[in-house]
């Protein structure tokens, strides 16, 4: 029967979304399929969730996670992971997907002293007078190295799972022994 030939509606397909003839328009199989949606449901759209419904990214665990992490940003995820009977991979994932957080690494940076601004500008000022003064001006700097016997940080342990706001500073002056 003409009218419900499936080249009678890829022609119209085609015809109508202005597509061109050499270019790929819904399949027989598509084109059937879609008949029978609308014979059986009366509707194109298949409202049915697809794959697996989640079991452990839901709401209530995505809260619990959220709070979990206010409450101590500074714990492992494994460690949050055991306390809420979750896994590892679970609470990684909600993290991830669901609260848009990424780990950020920890980084060591010198405490600045209320004076050290004015002392950095007025070194800045003093290079650059000397740099106008002599173009070919060469800058030794020493080799001192400093260790520092008190503290150590082992930075592979230290993750937040939000982007934190504080500083984690040092004093640039603490017990230490120089190596020339």
């Amino acid at each position: 029967r003409n009218n419900e030939s499936v080249t009678v509606v890829q022609r119209e397909f085609r015809r109508h979304f202005k597509i061109h003839r050499n270019r790929a328009v819904p399949s027989r199989n598509t084109i059937l399929r879609w008949v029978e949606s609308l014979r059986s449901r009366g509707e194109l759209i298949n409202r049915r969730p697809r794959g697996v419904p989640r079991t452990v990214r839901t709401p209530e665990n995505v809260e619990i996670v959220r709070q979990a992490f206010l409450l101590s940003p500074t714990r492992s995820a494994r460690k949050h992971a055991a306390t809420l009977h979750l896994s590892d991979r679970s609470v990684r994932r909600i993290l991830r997907m669901d609260l848009l957080f990424h780990p950020y690494k920890l980084a060591i940076v010198q405490q600045l002293q209320p004076g050290d601004y004015a002392q950095r500008m007025n070194f800045a000022r003093e290079m650059e007078a000397l740099i106008d003064q002599n173009e070919n001006l060469i800058l030794f700097m020493n080799d001192e190295a400093h260790f520092h016997p008190n503290t150590m940080v082992n930075q592979q342990n230290c993750r937040y799972w939000e982007n934190p706001q504080q500083l984690h500073e040092r004093p640039l002056h603490s017990p230490k022994v120089t190596e020339k």
